[in-house]
This record gives C-alpha cells, structure tokens and sequence, in this order.
C-alpha cells in the first residue's frame, strides 16, 4: 500500500522506500485522486511539518472544509501524517470587529495622488466576512462533531477578534503607514495607473 500512496502524493518511491521515513523530505504535499472534474490536478497542503499538515482557511468557499478533511482521511490512512490542522476564522466576534476596523480605514481622507489606495478602498467590501457560503470555526466544528475526520486526529484553530492587536498610532498613522510601505515595496505605484487601452 506504500506504493499506491506514494502514486496517490506524485512521489516515485525506489525499491525499499517508504512514503513515512526520514530520508524522503517532504515540504509541501500535493494530493491527487479521482474526482469528477478531470481539469483538479489535486490539492496541495499549505504547509508540512514532519507528519503534521496544516492548511489555512480564512475565507473560501464552505467545500474548501470538506475537502481538507477529505485529504487528511486519506493521508491519514495512508500513513503519511499523523494529525491534521485547519486554521480558520470565527464567523461571529471577527466579523463585528472587521465591519468596524473596514469602515473606520475606509474614513481616513487620503491626498489625492494616493489613487491605488482609494481605488482599493473603493473596491473593499464594507462587510467583507458577511458572505454565509464562506468556510470559519462554526461550520467546522458540526463536521469534527459528526465524525468527518474518521479516525484521523484534527486540530481545529479559530481566529478571533481576541487575536487582533490594534497598531499603537491612530487608524489614520497606519493607513498613511501603510500606503508608503506599498510604494516602497511597488515603487511603481506612485505614478498614476493608466487603465486606457495600449495603442
């Protein structure tokens, strides 16, 4: 079965390798298996550290749940890694918090060659985590609750407003602290964007 796990991670193993030893380094899983669209190429683990896998969900689609779940299962049984660990948000107290941190950002009067700035905040929802098809803590815990991680030990993290540390200025220091951070590291960014067309 070590061969038919490593097939399933894209790894060719020599004569005597096991999927699990030391000597085969592994930085970032890239899982594939059949699935009804022939275009997935797989899910890729954010991030492997000796047999633990860690993916981050902040805030995709609800199936993103299922799927890490559906990954650990597999590689769990297959003997690859021994836990796996979601990160994800709180959909209650962060989504206050961020309406509010949102509006007051989007208060903050800019000059006017900070375009890229206004045009982003412009583009910003005013309730960006409002979204009820989203992933957090609270759709995750009833799928642990009802057995999704069949046997495969899952650590849940949520990320709460308890979480966030409030720059020591002002909101409006941080914006303007902000903005030149994004042109020193786009120095690009302080010439206007010219959206026309190319002649």
């Amino acid at each position: 079965t070590d061969h038919v796990v490593a097939e399933l991670l894209g790894i060719r193993l020599r004569h005597g390798e096991h999927p699990s030893s030391p000597t085969l380094r592994l930085d970032r899983l890239v899982v594939t298996y059949p699935c009804s669209r022939p275009s997935y190429g797989g899910h890729k683990v954010d991030n492997v550290l000796g047999r633990a896998a860690l993916d981050v969900e902040w805030n995709p689609k609800d199936g993103n749940l299922d799927r890490d779940l559906a990954n650990y299962v597999s590689l769990h049984e297959g003997g690859v890694i021994d836990v796996g660990v979601i990160v994800t948000r709180s959909g209650d107290t962060l989504r206050g918090m961020v309406r509010d941190l949102v509006a007051d950002v989007k208060s903050v009067d800019c000059s006017p060659e900070e375009v890229d700035w206004a045009e982003r905040m412009r583009k910003l929802a005013d309730d960006p985590l409002g979204t009820t098809t989203t992933a957090n803590f609270e759709k995750l815990v009833p799928r642990l609750e009802r057995g999704d991680g069949r046997g495969c030990p899952v650590l849940a993290i949520a990320i709460t407003d308890r979480t966030y540390t409030h720059p020591t200025g002002t909101t409006t220091e941080e914006v303007h602290r902000l903005i030149n951070v994004a042109v020193d590291v786009h120095p690009s960014l302080e010439e206007p964007i010219d959206h026309g067309h190319q002649e």
